[in-house]
């Protein structure tokens, strides 16, 4: 029989009874139980989070190198298909001065952008700008093998320029780089070799611009598709956000 309660009593816990004792018990561990749940809920749920995070990003990254890597391919094609044809070979090996009878003359259709093309007295610039409007290209450039700019979009014509990926395309190699040349900020520009027989006659400079904005712009391409923001670094400089 338990003991009858004295409020005098300074030990009241012995007083409880067992009913009281056991009802503090379960409601003791549940708390704790539920404590423990709670935090071992937690642990599961960031450490899911944190994966879900890892591979999330991991995926981004991988579709930004893979847009990077079509570009390239891109440009590659274009400056490859008019280095192989035959017809425009005749630009780099004729007199300058002879060049302008030979250029076809450009009538500007209604393609997207070709408002933005204002014809040049260069008749070889107005063929190039026509051809890289159509094409989706920021630059486009025929160099010959003294490195004179013979006809251009997104580049000064009738100037000589002196820059290690004409360099190394004049000397056999395909290659491209993220520089800036011409009125490219800050871009993927590939130069490929033009070559009549054993002889390199010349270069075909293809560009896509990074550093710039609006629907077709790098960055807008990497948020539309990925949800994230996109910022483009030229070294230490932002370039485009």
């Amino acid at each position: 029989m338990a003991k009858e309660l004295d409020r005098f009593d300074k030990n009241l816990k012995k007083n409880l009874s067992l009913k009281a004792k056991l009802i503090a018990m379960i409601v003791g561990a549940s708390i704790l139980g539920v404590a423990v749940t709670g935090a071992m809920s937690l642990k599961v749920f960031g450490d899911g989070l944190l994966k879900n995070a890892e591979s999330e990003i991991s995926n981004t990254a991988s579709g930004v190198h893979f847009i990077l890597e079509d570009w390239v391919d891109n440009l590659y094609r274009y400056a490859n298909m008019l280095s192989m044809e035959p017809s425009t070979k005749s630009f780099f090996t004729v007199p300058k001065e002879i060049l302008p009878r030979i250029v076809p003359d450009i009538k500007f259709g209604d393609a997207p952008g070709i408002e933005k093309i204002e014809p040049k007295e260069n008749k070889l610039d107005n063929f190039l700008a026509n051809i890289a409007v159509r094409s989706g290209l920021d630059q486009l450039a025929f160099i010959n093998n003294s490195g004179y700019v013979l006809g251009a979009y997104g580049m000064q014509s009738n100037q000589t320029i002196n820059n290690p990926i004409i360099t190394k395309a004049l000397r056999g190699a395909p290659n491209y780089t993220f520089d800036s040349l011409g009125d490219i900020k800050y871009g993927i520009i590939a130069a490929i070799p033009v070559r009549e027989g054993p002889n390199i006659i010349g270069v075909v400079v293809a560009s896509y611009e990074l550093a710039d904005d609006g629907e077709d712009a790098y960055t807008t391409i990497v948020n539309e598709n990925y949800g994230v923001e996109c910022t483009v670094f030229k070294g230490k400089v932002r370039a485009a956000t």
